[in-house]
């Protein structure tokens, strides 16, 4: 059997920011609190071997990657960054869409030393009752 296993992991920060080009009330300072959502993904298996691309030793055994690893990689690239900061002190426009495409690139190389693919993120802008969702599927590597 083939195949390709995904774990995802959410985090949330809080934080502030404007959007200085937006028409409406936006442009003011205002807050969110934002949920991360980060997907990875390895693939596993051969005709010979069904785990062949599981973790073998140690603690990690029969993972793609540690929960505990994700996260670690997660909150030092991005949360301990963002949370409870003003975006606009990293973008000029901190759209959830600009947002998005830093933590992917953000995240990319440190998730490679961990031997996972970044597959997925989805940010989530302000949490219920009004949920705004920004997602970037990324493409496999070539």
């Amino acid at each position: 059997m083939k195949g390709k296993l995904t774990i995802t992991r959410s985090f949330y920060f809080d934080a502030a920011h404007s959007l200085p080009f937006h028409d409406g009330k936006c442009k003011r300072q205002h807050g969110h609190t934002y949920r991360l959502d980060v997907t990875v993904s390895s693939f596993v298996g051969s005709e010979e071997d069904v785990d062949s691309q599981l973790l073998q030793d140690g603690p990690e055994s029969g993972m793609i990657v540690d929960f505990t690893a994700l996260k670690q990689v997660v909150e030092s690239w991005i949360v301990s960054r963002f949370d409870h900061g003003n975006l606009n002190n990293y973008f000029s426009s901190p759209t959830c869409e600009v947002i998005i495409i830093m933590i992917a690139e953000r995240l990319v190389e440190p998730l490679k030393e961990k031997r996972v693919i970044l597959e997925k993120l989805d940010l989530w802008e302000t949490i219920a009752p009004h949920e705004n969702k920004c997602t970037l599927t990324l493409f496999p590597p070539s």
